[in-house]
């Protein structure tokens, strides 16, 4: 709320309740009183003005509910006052697994949260807030929450305090519907939401925005070839399996056939090992390949570490001592990394994988991402990911055809 006012010589203010009022008395003022004011605000009703006696001009801002505010200085006179908002429930719920804070105030919050060790806990400090319902502390058993306390900290600061058994972060307020939001938590410290936050703008942008340059496709650039499509895992082999119950089989079938619709398109015939959630055997795999007359064996999957969550990035996998199958994979991982952008960990050579040792044609094997890293999953269970990973895989092999007169 703003006073215009010419000048004036001094204030002062009193909160008062029943009825929730704001009374300004304004020292120095002369004239005559501007009329009533009604007012369409969550926190305000009404603005009146009086004459308190020659000098004085007093002005009472009618509240819906006693409330914080904080009187300030406007540039070019007069003064400013900034009411807080008003929080009038606080809610905590689990949603399907997912734990979320359910809020019911006067306008989006704006929340710092503060991550405490020792013991582990998260503060929430809604600014310019007023808490209207009555401070709690009071133990929970709902996910890591063990306790949770609510008060206002200050005149201005509205603090939620969650007593943690395990790591919690908050993500970002979302709004619900008028007047009403939510702010979600993530499983994990600080970084690692973060991280989480990153990765869902990422696998949102379009697959152009992630620098995935299509390499030809016109005139059969790949006619004559056969190519063989290894989605990893399958049925009851999940794979590797993320934070958030992403099955490393679903994420390799569909990178593998948005593969196979690019490998079409440039001419070549495609032969998948697999095209639905079925199991096969790693046995069988290069033998489906070898039958069908392959020129090329390529195994798509999504990688996982001992210490889980730890590692992250791309790599491809080689049969090793074949130069055609280590070129293969430089290649592709080279075409892969620049695609999707993820950290460019290695190509390395193996002797103990099925899927290689089945076969004599040029074969790879590409690690994605890391399901089992927060941070990837989002990006590998994204299907714009997904596109853009199989594309940087298609510009692989391309481009190991073209310069291999294949």
């Amino acid at each position: 709320m703003f006073l215009d006012l010419e000048s004036y010589s001094g204030y002062q203010t009193y909160l008062l309740e029943q009825p929730a009022r704001l009374v300004v008395d304004l020292y120095g003022v002369k004239g005559d009183p501007p009329p009533m004011l009604e007012v369409d605000s969550p926190v305000l009703s009404s603005i009146r003005a009086s004459r308190f006696d020659d000098q004085t001009l007093r002005v009472v801002c009618d509240l819906k509910a006693p409330t914080g505010y904080q009187v300030l200085p406007a540039p070019g006179g007069g003064i400013a006052i900034d009411f807080n908002y008003q929080l009038y429930s606080l809610a905590l719920e689990d949603q399907d697994g997912s734990l979320l804070l359910s809020i019911e105030m006067s306008a989006a919050p704006e929340v710092q949260a503060t991550y405490l060790e020792s013991p582990l806990r998260l503060v929430l400090d809604f600014q310019d807030t007023t808490l209207l319902t009555r401070s709690f502390d009071t133990p929970v058993n709902l996910g890591p929450i063990v306790r949770w306390r609510v008060g206002q900290h200050s005149p201005a600061v509205t603090r939620v305090v969650l007593e943690l058994a395990e790591p919690l972060a908050s993500l970002p307020v979302e709004e619900r519907a008028a007047g009403s939001f939510v702010l979600p938590f993530f499983p994990g410290t600080a970084a690692e939401a973060a991280a989480y936050l990153r990765a869902q703008q990422h696998a949102q942008e379009e697959p152009e925005e992630l620098g995935a340059e299509l390499l030809p496709t016109g005139e059969g650039v790949l006619s004559g070839l056969v190519i063989a499509v290894d989605p990893g895992h399958g049925g009851s082999d999940p794979g590797t399996i993320g934070y958030q119950g992403t099955f490393e089989k679903d994420v390799n079938l569909a990178i593998s056939l948005y593969l196979g619709e690019l490998l079409s398109e440039a001419g070549a015939k495609v032969i998948y090992t697999r095209d639905t959630d079925v199991y096969v055997s790693i046995f069988q795999r290069p033998e489906i390949a070898m039958e069908a007359g392959a020129d090329l064996f390529v195994s798509v999957h999504a990688n996982s570490h001992i210490e889980r969550g730890r590692a992250r990035g791309t790599e491809t996998l080689y049969r090793a001592g074949d130069p055609a199958s280590e070129l293969f994979a430089r290649i592709v991982q080279e075409e892969l990394v620049k695609a999707i952008t993820l950290i460019d960990r290695r190509i390395w050579g193996r002797e103990d994988l099925a899927v290689f040792n089945g076969s004599n044609i040029p074969a790879v094997l590409v690690e994605v991402g890391f399901l089992d890293h927060p941070d990837e999953e989002v990006l590998l269970r994204a299907s714009g990911f997904q596109k853009v990973a199989a594309q940087g895989i298609f510009n692989g092999i391309v481009r190991f055809c073209l310069e291999n007169k294949r």
